[in-house]
């Protein structure tokens, strides 16, 4: 992980809202000039928020990552933080603690770690709504997942333009991509779950992925919520819109009537390599 990103997340993990606005100036400092968000056009939607600058922020359950924003937990900690509140309530030994936890066998400590992990994550993918973009507008195999195998599109969004960019910029979060998922025990056992500190360790979670994804380069608009049936982001309007080499002519011809002042670019396979580049 780059020494920058580190520091971002330690700053959000702090329940002082200095250490969020000073990790948001941080991040101000590294947030890419352009974004990408790969499109397929075969539904109609699509062109909707084309037309209205606007891009769906999904719940995280319906991503294609089934470890999306779920996060770990040290079941153990958990466990011996209830007995000895349970105990110091009662004013027992403590050394009680250690006689009940050794009761529960290795079977039941792993069926109920699994039980309630999964009722975390679902709890968490439920609630959490995100829109995710990449840094590249190369990647084959993204243009493959996303933008229906080349045929679609990949929108360029400015994220240094005045106003509404800057808002649009703030938001946007680096993924961090390595081999554990983010451990949320400290914030499940604290007594603060101030909405200020939910919301930051909640982004903490959707941040984080496996590193089989690093491939996308992703940044994410992430938005946690407990009572939005459906939400869309405004986004700025876009410098440019890259065509897949497969592309419907006739989808073609609709997004230069839709939007005629916006650059359309083609995107062609490089003749030696596994690449593709920009045809100018």
């Amino acid at each position: 992980m780059e020494a920058w990103k580190a520091e971002f997340v330690e700053l959000l993990r702090s329940r002082d809202s200095d250490d969020w606005e000073e990790a948001y100036n941080l991040k101000a400092n590294h947030v890419p000039s352009r974004v990408y968000r790969y499109r397929s056009l075969n539904a109609e939607h699509a062109w909707d928020n084309l037309k209205a600058q606007q891009e769906w922020l999904s719940k995280a359950g319906s991503f294609n990552d089934p470890f999306d924003s779920g996060p770990c937990f040290d079941r153990e900690r958990m466990v011996r933080a209830k007995f000895e509140a349970d105990l110091a309530a009662t004013k027992m030994d403590a050394s009680f603690n250690v006689v009940v936890v050794q009761r529960e066998t290795e079977q039941e400590r792993r069926e109920r770690t699994e039980t309630d992990s999964t009722r975390l994550r679902e709890g968490l993918q439920d609630r959490v709504r995100a829109c995710c973009f990449s840094e590249t507008l190369a990647s084959v195999a993204m243009w493959a997942h996303y933008a229906d195998c080349h045929r679609g599109i990949c929108i360029e969004y400015p994220t240094d333009a005045p106003t509404f960019s800057k808002t649009f910029a703030r938001e946007l979060h680096p993924v961090i991509y390595g081999a554990r998922r983010f451990d949320i025990t400290d914030w499940l056992l604290s007594k603060d779950k101030s909405p200020g500190y939910t919301v930051a360790q909640a982004k903490l979670v959707a941040m984080h992925k496996a590193p089989d994804w690093a491939y996308e380069k992703e940044w994410r608009f992430i938005f946690p919520s407990t009572n939005l049936e459906w939400a869309v982001l405004n986004v700025p309007g876009p410098t440019a819109i890259y065509l897949g080499c497969r592309i419907n002519p006739e989808h073609v011809e609709r997004l230069n009537v839709l939007l005629p002042d916006v650059p359309l670019r083609r995107m062609r396979l490089a003749h030696r390599t596994y690449q593709m580049d920009v045809v100018e």
